[in-house]
This record gives C-alpha cells, sequence and structure tokens, in this order.
C-alpha cells in the first residue's frame, strides 16, 4: 500500500461543520426542521446515538485495518452467481437544452446552436484558435470581462443544421431507447456476430427503421433508388407525436402556413418527417393554439327562455296585454315646412295584432294621448308592456298617480254615503 495515498479529509470537514453551525444559527426553522428529522430516524431505526466506545473506536475513525495492507492481502469478495437473464445494453442521449423550458421551435433550434457553437469554441480554445461569437448586446458588454481573441459572426446554417440533429435524436433516444439501442449495435457489427433486430411488438416494426450516416433514425421505403427527389422524401425521419419536441415542430408548420387546416399541415409535415398517428397529433396541437382558440371560437346558442304568461295564456280578447314602443322619426310635411311625426306601436302579445298610433313629440302628454286613443278604438288593456324610455316612464307615474286619485275618491264617496 505504498503507492496509495489517502489525503486529510479532517481541514474539509471541519470547514464544512463551521458553515452548516453558521447556516443553523440563522435560521432556527433549519435547525429545529434537522432536529426532528433525526429523531424520526432515531425513532424508526435507521439510525442510532453512537456511543462512547464506538466513537473512540479506531476501525471507526482511521477505516478498516485491511486498507493498511497490500493489496492482495485485501479480503476476497463473493463470486457473482451466474444469470440467465439477458444483458441488454441501452444508448444513452443526454439533452443539451430542456425543451419544456422553450416556447418555440424556432427559438429551441437557435438555443441549442449556440449550446453546439460554446462546445465548439471550447475545443477551438483549448487548440489556441479565435472563438467564434455573435454580437453582444449592451447588457452582455457588463458582464464581459475577460479579452479573447474572438471572431463576431451570426449562427450559420451548419449550427442550425447540426442543431435541428441533435433535437431529432433526441426525440428518437426518449422514445425508442430499445430501437436504437439495436440499430446502433448493428452499426458496430462485427462479421460472424448475429444482427440485432426490433422486436415485432415495437410500434415501429413495420416502417423498417434505418440510421443515416447522423444517426437519425429514418423509415425505409420503396423510393430509396429514385434519385429524382430530395433524400429526406425517399427517408422521412421518425417522431414520435407524444414527445414535447415534436409538439413543438408541429405548432411551427400550424403557424408557418397561417394556421392552415389539419390536411395542411399533416402534407407538409410528410415531406420530411414520419409521425405515426400524426393527424391526432396535429389536432391536438390546433386545439392549444391560442390564436385559432381567438378567432375561429364559434358562439354557443343560447337556450331559448320559456314564454311569458301572456303569450300562452288562452280564451283572450285581443290587446288584453301589449307591448308598446316608438318608431320614427318620420319626415312629415306641413303646408311648406318640414316637421318630425313618431309612430307608437301597440302590439298585442297573443295574436301578434299590430295598431298604429302617430304622436307629435316625445313629452309624456303625447304618449297618453297615444294610449287613449288606442284604448278608445281597441278596449283598454289590462298590461303594458315597454322598455324605461322617459315618455313612457312619465306616463307611467301619471297614470298612477291618477289612479290613486280616483281610488280616494271613490273611497270618500262610498265612506260618505255608508256614513250618511
Amino acid at each position: 500500500m505504498d503507492d496509495v495515498h489517502f489525503p486529510d479529509s479532517y481541514p474539509m470537514a471541519l470547514k464544512r461543520t463551521k458553515q452548516l453551525e453558521r447556516k443553523l444559527e440563522k435560521s432556527p426553522e433549519l435547525y429545529q426542521n434537522i432536529r426532528d428529522q433525526i429523531k424520526r430516524y432515531l425513532e424508526s431505526g435507521y439510525a442510532h446515538l453512537a456511543t462512547e466506545s464506538e466513537l473512540n473506536d479506531a476501525e471507526w475513525k482511521n477505516g478498516s485495518y485491511f486498507l493498511y495492507q497490500s493489496r492482495d492481502q485485501w479480503p476476497c469478495t463473493g463470486r457473482i452467481d451466474e444469470t440467465n437473464e439477458e444483458a441488454r445494453g441501452v444508448v444513452l442521449c443526454h439533452a443539451v437544452v430542456d425543451a419544456a423550458a422553450v416556447s418555440r421551435w424556432v427559438k429551441l433550434v437557435r438555443v441549442t446552436a449556440t449550446a453546439v457553437r460554446f462546445i465548439a469554441n471550447i475545443q477551438r480554445k483549448k487548440a489556441g484558435l479565435p472563438t467564434v461569437t455573435s454580437k453582444a448586446t449592451k447588457i452582455q458588454h457588463r458582464h464581459i470581462k475577460a479579452e479573447y481573441l474572438t471572431v463576431q459572426k451570426p449562427l450559420q446554417q451548419e449550427e442550425l443544421r447540426e442543431a435541428e440533429t441533435i433535437l431529432w435524436k433526441q426525440v428518437q433516444f426518449d422514445s425508442f431507447p430499445d430501437e436504437m439501442s439495436a440499430l446502433m449495435k448493428n452499426l458496430q457489427h462485427k462479421p460472424g456476430l448475429p444482427l440485432a433486430k426490433i422486436e415485432k411488438s415495437s410500434c415501429l416494426y413495420k416502417l423498417s427503421p434505418v440510421l443515416d450516416a447522423e444517426g437519425v433514425l429514418r423509415v425505409r421505403g420503396r423510393l430509396e433508388k429514385n434519385e429524382s427527389i430530395p433524400f429526406d422524401k425517399r427517408y422521412p425521419i421518425i417522431l414520435s407525436r407524444k414527445h414535447e419536441i415534436t409538439k413543438k415542430l408541429i405548432l411551427h408548420f400550424h403557424e408557418k402556413y397561417g394556421h392552415a387546416n389539419r390536411e395542411t399541415v399533416f402534407n407538409e409535415l410528410r415531406q420530411k418527417f414520419w409521425i405515426p398517428n400524426a393527424r391526432a397529433a396535429i389536432q391536438q396541437v390546433r386545439k392549444e393554439c391560442v390564436w385559432c382558440k381567438v378567432n375561429r371560437c364559434v358562439p354557443r346558442i343560447p337556450m331559448m327562455a320559456p314564454l311569458p304568461v301572456q303569450r300562452i295564456t288562452p280564451h283572450l280578447r285581443p290587446f288584453s296585454a301589449v307591448g308598446v314602443d316608438y318608431l320614427g322619426p318620420v319626415e312629415v310635411t306641413v303646408g311648406r315646412r318640414k316637421e318630425k311625426r313618431w309612430i307608437t306601436v301597440f302590439t298585442c302579445m297573443a295574436i301578434r295584432a299590430v295598431h298604429l298610433e302617430i304622436v307629435h313629440s316625445l313629452t309624456t302628454q303625447s304618449c297618453l294621448m297615444a294610449i287613449r286613443r288606442f284604448a278608445c278604438k281597441r278596449g283598454a288593456p289590462e298590461q303594458i308592456f315597454s322598455d324605461n324610455a322617459t315618455c313612457f316612464h312619465g306616463a307611467d307615474i301619471v297614470m298612477k298617480k291618477a289612479m290613486e286619485k280616483i281610488n280616494s275618491e271613490c273611497a270618500e264617496k262610498v265612506s260618505s254615503t255608508a256614513t250618511a
């Protein structure tokens, strides 16, 4: 064990303990939470308080005894039993950018391209080459302190294309990990060994998927020898419809073609991508589109209210209950001048008969005269319905006062006759 060196971790542990003590002094709530947690561990049996003999134990402080012996004297672990379970290799793909944190497809591609440029700049800086940067804003200038040899360039087409490739591979590794693992193994296939096959239960089994030179999963169709059409049409890219990146891509096509119908977006997507059950995915994105919700919403027809009692009561004479309103103004010629006149429309609530009267002005007196003429011709109505126009409101007040006066006079006559 002469070649093995164990660093002294005491200063590091002491520094960490001091930091924790200062943090507990500033936050009594944190101190109480830690005490409660330790108490729960003690009660549940996951931990116990150390005794003095345990604290003074040299092995607890300095580690196991065999660590200070040569490696060949270390205790040998038990042999691992053989198993019939299949050892399956899994290919992992770590996301460059969190797609859920970005709202648009174009922004997601540019953010990923910026990350790609950052990785390339690290390699250039290590090789002593100038880094490629975009033009910094005023706020970015405040935070830039170090000076490096740089070349200002906007995001290039190659960087954007590489960013799209990374996003497509991220969707495929997240959605089809078993299929990607099998196809990646076939790329490293050794002669004499069987090829890895995609299981028949896979949703991609009938698509005969293949990997292109960049490791993107594509559909192998029957047009692969037709070189007159683009490569993306011959080998569409397979994407899962439930992935967040695919939803942003569909929304991008939906907005790019003017919030068109489902079949238009479907046709444009099929030029480059193969999304299983794509029509359902497009319809779901269309339902969540804010612009479509606002501009294509259909007003709901309200339920019709029940007819009023005056409209459905049988065996009533015409104009027992009427609705009244004004029509106009209408210009009439009086001598050599023109004057305004209005037409009072009385409508029977039962049989929808109409009676018209002419009024000379919008005053209360003109309204009362029109109602009087109507009552003389059609009989006094039991109920009159109108809007809250000024003339109708004034006529209502005048008629109520007249009724009160008539009632009081009749009451006086009846009482005087009874007492006489």
